[in-house]
């Protein structure tokens, strides 16, 4: 009973914005995003190049969504030119 209460309430909820399981698992990586953003001030502070910080714009979910998710015919797409590139041997140089 008592979960069928939370789905619907959960439901009812995403109707206005508002996601209880994505502020959830937000809570829950903001301590991952945090260690990981220090560490990167810590080492472009000792770092001989410059490595300009704009805003961020962090995703605290991406920690817990399952990846390799790609599918479709774009997906494939993209894997069968990267096939051809590679097999052409071409170096690759930037412009």
């Amino acid at each position: 009973m008592l979960k069928r209460v939370v789905k619907r309430v959960t439901y009812f909820l995403r109707w206005f914005g508002i996601d209880p399981i994505k502020f959830y698992q937000s809570i829950k990586g903001l301590p991952f995003f945090l260690k990981d953003y220090l560490e990167l001030k810590k080492q472009a502070k000792i770092s001989t190049l410059s490595f300009p910080f704009a805003r961020p714009y962090p995703n605290f979910t991406d920690k817990f969504s399952q990846g390799g998710i790609a599918k479709g015919h774009y997906f494939h797409q993209d894997l069968l030119v990267a096939k051809k590139y590679l097999l052409t041997n071409l170096k690759y140089t930037l412009i």
